[in-house]
Formats: structure tokens, sequence, C-alpha cells
């Protein structure tokens, strides 16, 4: 007769860690180091590995492995968006399906913005195709389901309102190789220069001749963003010495008037749902969420609690049993790990073997310490396993 195997199993964490008694566990966590590169909207986030958290079907939180280096809201709402991977794929997501590549085969993307993709030879593509009124692009900007575009030659472009497909010509921006990024709302585009200099060119504002003259907002922004605003859209701008401003209404919506109190060390903002409510990155890779004058720390997911299962409390020698593993994060979300791509320690496997699919086979009888960590987190050993 097979001799019995009873067992308890450790799951360590960080800093904590916890005895599975009967087959099942938990374990605490402390932070991991991850950071936040990017955020799309209020459960869309670019982390500092690659990796991405989104929101499928309204409620539940997926984290999805890759390589994506920056992203942009979409034009659904809060959960859709689009990405670039950094080797210069295409990424999307949306409310039913998680981030993925878009037809992973083409590459030489540099940028994403709304619906829209920019390739490094200037063209501008969709998920159906290329933009045929578009090339020579520099960079695009989406808002309010607009797109706008600078060319390499200076170009200041935006969708037509009066011709679908086509897009009209706003002017032609000097020096436009040292332009560093745009920001486009509705019928408004905006560049931001090297030296910080901000221009907004605006379909609405003409003169006598037809001529649409690009006017100054700022000097010293190190980014810009614009939120729709009542009853003027606003432009956030960031400046060099880490304070965020505001443009006002009407005739004021050419200048800074407003400070967003709070903030410091600012380099870029992502306005969710509008001016009064957005995200902001630190100049230390931190990020803050501002709401109406209140500001709070925005901390990268992370495991707090780690639930092992093991399939058999009881084993014989020669059983094999397999290893469940759930990752409880900081946002909430709850994710089931594979065992095979967790570090499964043991301290004497003569009597306990970790094979390659992360189960493990009894091969004796004895005691043994079995440790397991997932979930990106530190090894930590605590535990006692007795074999019989």
């Amino acid at each position: 007769m097979r001799k019995a195997l009873s067992y308890l199993l450790a799951a360590g964490l960080l800093t904590g860690a916890a005895t599975v008694h009967g087959g099942t566990g938990h374990a605490a966590a402390s932070e991991g180091k991850l950071q936040i590169r990017d955020i799309a909207g209020p459960n869309s986030f670019a982390m500092s590995d690659g990796s991405m958290w989104t929101m499928v079907d309204g409620y539940r939180l997926v984290h999805t492995p890759g390589h994506v280096a920056q992203v942009s809201p979409g034009s659904e709402g809060e959960f859709d968006g689009t990405g670039i991977t950094q080797d210069g794929k295409r990424v999307e997501w949306d409310i039913a399906l998680a981030p993925h590549t878009v037809n992973a085969a083409e590459s030489g993307f540099k940028q994403a913005a709304g619906p829209y993709w920019l390739k490094t030879d200037g063209s501008v593509w969709t998920r159906e195709g290329r933009v045929d009124s578009l090339d020579d692009v520099a960079f695009i900007g989406y808002g309010n389901r607009k797109l706008g575009a600078l060319t390499r030659g200076g170009d200041v472009l935006i969708e037509n309102p009066n011709e679908y497909g086509a897009f009209k010509k706003m002017g032609t921006a000097p020096n436009a190789e040292a332009v560093r990024a745009i920001a486009v709302f509705d019928e408004k585009v905006a560049l931001r220069y090297d030296g910080g200099e901000v221009v907004v060119y605006e379909l609405s504002n003409f003169d006598d001749d037809g001529r649409i003259p690009p006017v100054t907002v700022a000097r010293d922004a190190v980014h810009i963003a614009y939120a729709p605003g009542d009853p003027t859209d606003i432009m956030l701008v960031a400046r060099q010495d880490g304070t965020v401003w505001r443009t006002g209404d009407y005739q004021d919506r050419w200048r800074l008037t407003e400070q967003a109190a709070g903030l410091s060390g600012i380099v870029k903002t992502v306005p969710m749902p509008d001016s009064e409510r957005f995200y902001a990155m630190r100049s230390d890779g931190s990020w803050v969420r501002y709401d109406k004058g209140t500001v709070s720390d925005i901390e990268a997911p992370s495991v707090s609690r780690l639930d092992v299962t093991v399939s058999n409390a009881k084993p014989y020698v020669g059983d094999v049993l397999t290893v469940d593993i759930l990752e409880t994060y900081t946002n909430g979300a709850k994710l089931k790990a594979p065992a095979a791509e967790a570090s499964i320690r043991i301290e004497k496997p003569h009597l306990l073997r970790l094979q390659k699919d992360g189960t493990l086979k009894a091969a004796g009888v004895g005691e043994t310490d079995v440790t397991v960590v997932s979930g990106g987190a530190s090894k930590r050993r605590w535990a006692t396993r007795r074999c019989r």
C-alpha cells in the first residue's frame, strides 16, 4: 500500500507570508516596484514593465502582459483605447476585449491618438486601413471626435467639418521641426515647441482675409492637453516650474488664467473627464488624481494577498498535485496565476518534486518546506511541511 502524505504549504510574498493548512492559504504583500507609465482612463494603466490594466465588461479588471510604450484614450469613453508597443506594433482594447495587437505582422508605428495610429513613414492608419488624405505627417492628435495633424512640412490640419474624410489646412507652422507635441480638440490644434512655446490654430478664429492666425498661449510649457469645458473648452498646461494652469473662457481661452492648486513637480496631465478632474504625472514618475482642488496619490496595482490551493491534502507517494494560485491586487482585482509561471521552492526536492508544468509529485516520506511566490513579489520563506 502506498504511504499517505499530508502537509502544510506556505506562500511567501515580500514582507508577508502565511501557512496553508489542508491545501489552502493566503499571504499578505507590500507594494511592488512597478510604476504607472501612462494613463488612458480611470482603469486603463500602462505599466513600467509594458503590461496593461484595463476593465472588461464594465466591472472586471484584467492585467495583460505585453510591451506597451504609449497609450491614448479611445473614442467611445473610459473603456476603450489604443496604444503602441515598444517594437512599433498597434494595440487596442474596448469594453469587451482586453488589450491586443492589431494586425501583429505590421509594425513601424510611433504614436496612437484616439482610434488612429501614426507610422514612422508619415502615414496615418485606423484599424480598417490607411487614411488616404493624410501623408508625410509628423504628429497626430485627437479630441472631441476630431483628428488633427502636423505635417513634416509644417501644415496644420484639422478634419474638415463640411467634407467627410477631408482635411482643412489652418496654416503653416514656422520651424515645424522644433515642434515636440500637438493637442487637438474639436476645431483647435495646439503646437508645443521644444523651448516651451505653445501656439494655437482655431478654425473659427480668422481675419478679414480668411487667414487663421496662430495665437501664443504659453512660453514655458512641458506638456499640453485639451479638456471639455463650459462655455469654453480648456487647455491644461504643465509648466517648466512644475505647476499646472488652465486657460479661461471666451477671449481668455488664449491666456493662462488659473493655477490648479496643490500640484507641484508635474510634467504631464490626462484630463478625465474635464479640466477640474484629471490625472497628473510628477517628474519622479508617480501619479496623482486632481479632483476640484483635492489631490490624491494613485498607487500602482500590486498583489496584496496570495491564495494557494493544492488539489490533495493527503496524497500518497507517487501522486501528482496541482497548485492553484489566486492573486488579489490593491485595486480589487482577483486574477488566477499559472503555477508554471510562479516560483515554487521546495526545501527537500527528493520528497516533493516540482514538475515543468507547475504540478508537484510526491516522491518520498518526510518533512520539507514549500514556498510559492507569485505576482512579481520577492520571496519570503515561512512554513513547515510535514510528510508521513
